[in-house]
């Protein structure tokens, strides 16, 4: 059954003085939340043969933090259309590039990444889909699977396994 860890970059820092929203960089408090969020995935045996990545400085940098927790694989894809707010939803993306996946960390962007959630979540654990509903704050990570395929994935075609949030590994 393939799995699907869908990771909003952490916390950015909106006053680093970068000099377009693409180079803004993690802040502390995103850096500590992208260290955490790599040891819950590597605790709960999370291990990606495929990441898809936003080339934004963010999501490059909380990727690189959570590999110091989780062995990454060489199959990393950095895809413009999981930074811009184009047409194309992250569904169709995945559909395109998840090939033979098992396991596949997609890094992004709300509201993408939280609509991509949303969208294919249609079953799971009452209290945690609730979570889900209520909000995707940076850094959180929503975990699914789904029978089939890569190419057939659907809207509510999955079932919500984790929804972690980096407030949830703090305490």
């Amino acid at each position: 059954m393939p799995t699907l860890l869908l990771l909003r970059h952490a916390k950015s820092d909106w006053h680093s003085g970068a000099k377009t929203d693409f180079e803004r960089p993690l802040n502390e408090r995103g850096r500590e939340a992208a260290r955490l969020m790599g040891r819950f995935m590597a605790e709960a045996g999370y291990e990606p043969d495929l990441v898809l990545c936003s080339p934004s400085q963010r999501t490059r940098e909380t990727l690189g933090l959570v590999g110091e927790s989780i062995p990454l694989p060489v199959d990393r894809r950095y895809a413009d259309a999981l930074y811009q707010d184009a047409d194309d939803d992250y569904l169709k993306i995945l559909r395109a590039e998840g090939g033979g996946s098992l396991c596949c960390l997609v890094i992004g962007h709300n509201p993408m990444i939280y609509e991509t959630a949303l969208a294919l979540a249609g079953s799971g654990d009452k209290e945690e889909l609730a979570r889900l509903n209520a909000k995707y704050p940076s850094g959180t990570l929503a975990a699914v699977e789904f029978d089939g395929s890569w190419s057939d994935l659907s809207g509510g075609g999955a079932r919500l396994e984790r929804y972690v949030r980096p407030a949830d590994l703090a305490s």
